[in-house]
C-alpha cells in the first residue's frame, strides 16, 4: 500500500514548524498504534534534524483492561515513566489516534474518575510545559473511529483533516500557517481597545 504523501508533509510541518526541533533535543512521540505511519515519518524528520526521538505507543485495549480489572490503587497510580517523559523531554508530540472512541461507554464513571486522579499529575505536567512555552504539540491522526463519529468514510475524514491542516496543496504548510498567524494578529491588533464591533 502506498503511503499518503500528506503524511510526510504533516510530519515535516510538525517537526520543523510546530515543535521547532533542534539538534540534540530529546523528542517524545506519543501515539496509538493506528498512527504508526505518522509516528515513523516524524521519527525520521527528528533524526534528520539531529534530535533524539523516542516513541511511546499506547496499545489498543490496555486502558480498557485497567478500567475494568484494576484495583482502586492501580487506577489512581501515576505512571512514573510517562511523568518523567513529560518533565524531561525537550519537545513532545501527542498524536490522538483512537481506534475506538466508545470503549469506556459502559464503564462505571467512578472508576473513570479514579483513573483521571492518577493521570492528574501528568496532565498538570503538560499544562506546566504549555505555561512555560516549552515545545508541545497535540494533533490528530485520522482513524476509522473518528471517521465514524463524524459520520464520514475514512477517506472523507482523511481529506477533511489534511485539508484543515493545510497539507493538501503544493504550497509549504509552514508558510501557510505563518500567514494564518499574521492574519490573526492583524485582527487582534485591530480589535485592541475596541469595546464594541458591529458586523453586517
Amino acid at each position: 500500500m502506498l503511503e499518503d504523501p500528506r503524511i510526510a508533509r504533516m510530519a515535516k510541518t510538525l517537526a520543523h514548524y510546530s515543535l521547532g526541533v533542534q539538534p540534540g533535543w530529546t523528542v517524545t512521540i506519543e501515539a496509538g498504534t493506528a498512527a504508526i505511519p505518522l509516528v515513523q515519518a516524524v521519527y525520521e524528520e527528528v533524526l534528520q534534524v539531529g534530535g533524539h526521538p523516542f516513541v511511546l505507543l499506547d496499545a489498543p485495549g490496555v486502558k480498557d483492561l485497567l478500567l475494568r480489572n484494576g484495583s482502586d490503587d492501580q487506577l489512581t497510580f501515576t505512571d512514573p515513566y510517562r511523568r518523567m517523559m513529560v518533565e524531561a523531554s525537550d519537545a513532545i508530540l501527542r498524536i490522538k489516534s483512537e481506534e475506538n472512541t466508545r470503549d469506556a461507554n459502559n464503564i462505571d464513571p467512578s472508576r473513570q474518575a479514579l483513573l483521571q486522579k492518577g493521570l492528574q499529575p501528568i496532565s498538570a505536567g503538560y499544562m506546566k510545559r504549555i505555561e512555560e512555552g516549552r515545545p508541545h504539540c497535540l494533533t490528530l491522526f485520522p482513524t476509522n473511529a473518528y471517521a465514524q463519529d463524524a459520520e464520514m468514510s475514512l477517506g472523507e475524514f482523511e481529506d477533511f483533516v489534511f485539508h484543515a491542516c493545510l497539507l493538501d496543496t503544493d504550497a509549504d504548510p509552514a508558510e501557510q500557517w505563518k500567514q494564518v498567524s499574521r492574519e490573526q494578529q492583524r485582527i487582534v491588533d485591530w480589535l485592541a481597545g475596541k469595546k464594541t464591533v458591529h458586523v453586517q
